[in-house]
């Protein structure tokens, strides 16, 4: 919450925020959002944002055209949970 802003607890969102930010940089567009709405969206217990590579953009590693990034929003140490539930849900291989 506000208590944590601009503290280590939130040092990882700030992360995740930097990469978005950065990855949708209308200057040289590689990415762009999958999903229509907001940029980042309530599911699994935190913030999920759902990212496609531009169909134009040439890529390094053609077998990476989607990306997902998420902010759980339970504390750090409580963070396990959420996660979890992303991965079951999205039903991607824990790895």
């Amino acid at each position: 919450g506000p208590r944590h802003d601009n503290t280590r607890h939130n040092i990882g969102f700030a992360a995740v925020d930097e990469v978005a930010k950065t990855l949708l940089r209308p200057t040289d567009p590689k990415w762009m959002l999958a999903t229509s709405g907001q940029i980042w969206q309530d599911s699994c217990r935190g913030s999920m944002l759902r990212l496609k590579r531009v169909p134009s953009s040439k890529a390094s590693d053609a077998a990476m055209d989607q990306l997902l990034l998420f902010k759980p929003s339970a504390g750090m140490n409580a963070s396990g949970g959420p996660v979890a539930e992303l991965l079951e849900t999205m039903q991607l291989a824990e790895e």
